[in-house]
C-alpha cells in the first residue's frame, strides 16, 4: 500500500455531474460489453431516516456469523482501495478515472459508473447518499465528495482538502483524516494530520484532533477509531470522541498498520511486520547481478485489543504480505500469504476461503463481507 501513496499526488480530475445510474456507463473488460440485467437497474435510494440526534451512537453495520459461504458478485471489477455496501448495492472508489466512483447491484453484475473522478481513496455510503475523498492533486488539491446513492450530480463538500484519507460518516456528520492539515518537516512522523468532519448538508469543516498517518477510521458508539502509523515506526490504536477531544490510545500497533475492523467488544488490526529485503543469492564469479528482488513483509500479526482498552492478544503472527481483516460474529476473516483466510476469534485452526489475496479493504453490510480478490467482487457469508 505505501508504495502505491507516491502515485496519490497525481492530478485529480474534476467530479462532473454523472447520469443516473440507471443511464451510467457500465465499467467492462475486453472480454465483457455489457453488464448482465441484474446489473441494469440501479439501486434505488434508500429513504432518509429520521434524524436522530448529533449524539446518537453509531451501530456497526450487520456482519455475517462467519465467513463459510463465497459468491462472486462480479467477474469485473477495477481497482478500489475503499469500499461501502448498503442495502441495494457495494460502491467502490477507484483510483482510475474512467471507473471513478462505481457501484454494483449485491445481486451481482459488473459496475457501473456512479461519478467519474480520478485518485478516489476511499469511499462510504450513509443514509442514501455516497461520500469519497480524493487525493492531493495539483488543480484541485483533493477534496471530500458526495452524490446520491440513486445516481445525480456529483458535488464537492470541502475543497482542497490536501492527500485526505479514511472516510466514513453517520446521521449527521462526514469524517475523514487530512494529511495536509498541519505543517511539519515530515507527513509520516507524529500528529501531523487532522481529523476531521463537515456536515453532510455542507458547512464549515471542524478539526477534531492531531493524528498521525491515518489507514482507516471506523464509527462506533460515541468514538471515531482510528488505525495509524507508517513504515518509519510503531503504528497505534487510537480513540477520538465524535465531537472532537483528545486521542486516546489503546494499543501499538505494530510495524506497518494496515487495515482494522471492529466487533462490539473488541478492535482487530493487521499489522503486515517490517519491511525486509531478501538477500540475494551468493555469486562466486563476476559479473554478479544487481539484487531485484521487492522488500518483503512476512512477519505480520493479526492482533485485537478491547474497545475500552486492555491488553493486545496476538491471534495470528508469521503472516507473510498480510492485508485486510473484516469480524463476523465468531470467526475473523483476513488475507494473508495469498489467501483468504478465516478463523474463530477465541482458538481453531486457519482455513482457506478463497485463493486470492484481498486488493481492497472489506465492505460489511447486511449479514455478508464484500471484497475485491483476483480481480473480482466477492461477497462471504455464513453457510
Amino acid at each position: 500500500m505505501r508504495f502505491r501513496r507516491a502515485a496519490l499526488c497525481l492530478l485529480v480530475a474534476a467530479c462532473q455531474p454523472a447520469a443516473a445510474p440507471p443511464s451510467a456507463a457500465p465499467v467492462t473488460s475486453s472480454t465483457s460489453t455489457s453488464p448482465p440485467a441484474s446489473s441494469a437497474a440501479p439501486p434505488a435510494a434508500a429513504p432518509a431516516p429520521k434524524a436522530p440526534t448529533a449524539a446518537a451512537p453509531v451501530a456497526l453495520p450487520k456482519a455475517p456469523a462467519s465467513f463459510g459461504k463465497s459468491r462472486v458478485v462480479s467477474p469485473v471489477a477495477p481497482y478500489a482501495f475503499g469500499l461501502a455496501a448498503d442495502d441495494r448495492a457495494v460502491y467502490g472508489a477507484s483510483y482510475q478515472g474512467a471507473h471513478g466512483t462505481f457501484w454494483v447491484g449485491r445481486a451481482g453484475g459488473d459496475p457501473n459508473v456512479l461519478a467519474p473522478t480520478e485518485w478516489a481513496r476511499d469511499v462510504a455510503v450513509e443514509g442514501g447518499a455516497v461520500y469519497w475523498v480524493v487525493a492531493k492533486g495539483g488543480v484541485h488539491g483533493g477534496g471530500v465528495w458526495t452524490v446520491p446513492a440513486a445516481g445525480g450530480a456529483a458535488k464537492e463538500l470541502v475543497a482542497s482538502e490536501a492527500d485526505a484519507t479514511a472516510i466514513a460518516a453517520d446521521a449527521t456528520h462526514v469524517y475523514w483524516v487530512s494529511h495536509g492539515s498541519v505543517s511539519g518537516p515530515s507527513p509520516m512522523v507524529g500528529p501531523k494530520a487532522q481529523l476531521r468532519r463537515v456536515p453532510k448538508s455542507g458547512g464549515a469543516p471542524e478539526n477534531l484532533a492531531a493524528v498521525p498517518t491515518t489507514h482507516r477510521i471506523v464509527l462506533a458508539g460515541d468514538d471515531v477509531y482510528l488505525l495509524v502509523g507508517d513504515h518509519f515506526g510503531m503504528g497505534q490504536v487510537l480513540r477520538v470522541p465524535r465531537a472532537g477531544g483528545a486521542p486516546v490510545e489503546l494499543a501499538t500497533a505494530g510495524d506497518n498498520p494496515y487495515d482494522m475492523a471492529l466487533d462490539d467488544t473488541h478492535v482487530y488490526w493487521i499489522a503486515q511486520g517490517p519491511f525486509e529485503t531478501p538477500k540475494p543469492a551468493p555469486c562466486k564469479r563476476p559479473p554478479c547481478p544487481a539484487a531485484t528482488v521487492a522488500p518483503l513483509v512476512e512477519r505480520g500479526e493479526l492482533r485485537r485489543v478491547p474497545r475500552a482498552g486492555g491488553s493486545v492478544e496476538v491471534l495470528e503472527k508469521g503472516l507473510v504480505h498480510a492485508t485486510s481483516v473484516a469480524v463476523g460474529g465468531t470467526s475473523v476473516l483476513y488475507s494473508a500469504g495469498g489467501s483468504l483466510i478465516e478463523r474463530a476469534k477465541s482458538a481453531g485452526p486457519p482455513a482457506s476461503r478463497y485463493p486470492h489475496t484481498a486488493s481492497s479493504r472489506f465492505a460489511v453490510h447486511g449479514g455478508e463481507a464484500f471484497v475485491l480478490a483476483g480481480g473480482r467482487l466477492v461477497a462471504f457469508s455464513a453457510p
